[in-house]
């Protein structure tokens, strides 16, 4: 028995379906990478600030924390494989808090920024990098000795 008229108007509809549909796939595909890439960019800035805090935390005086905290997100961020397009931006966003007497609390507040490279994931319509900010704040030792210029307070 032969097949009806309709059986042949679907021969060849797979591959225009294909030719169709694999430019949309991909699309959706390269736009989960560069989620993820973000996520993890994301996240890796919010360790490096966490660790400038600290290492900044430690410090007596303004000036010593300022470059220990520059010093650690340049580290953080070569230890951590991000693919900073340039070096990345520390703030130390509160130095009065290294002039508070020993037994008041303070706080040292770090935000970290670095443009993350996206240009070679090339999908159309989207910026070729992205600025990544993380701000994390870590406690000074309250009965620390502290200083603002030249030389720390107490021992």
């Amino acid at each position: 028995m032969s097949r009806g008229a309709g059986a042949r108007g679907d021969r060849g509809s797979a591959s225009i379906e294909l030719v169709i549909l694999a430019p949309a796939f991909l699309l959706v595909v390269m736009l989960l990478v560069m989620a993820g890439r973000l996520a993890i960019a994301q996240q890796t800035m919010e360790q490096v600030a966490f660790e400038s805090a600290r290492a900044a935390s430690l410090s007596r005086v303004s000036y010593e924390a300022r470059s220990v905290a520059v010093g650690t997100a340049e580290h953080e961020v070569r230890a951590q494989a991000l693919r900073c397009t340039d070096t990345p931006e520390v703030e130390l966003n509160n130095v009065e808090a290294f002039s508070a007497p020993p037994g008041e609390a303070s706080n040292v507040e770090v935000t970290v920024r670095c443009r993350v490279d996206m240009a070679d994931l090339a999908i159309p319509g989207t910026p070729g990098s992205v600025t990544v900010e993380s701000t994390q704040i870590s406690p000074i030792d309250t009965y620390r000795g502290r200083g603002v210029g030249g030389g720390g307070a107490g021992p």
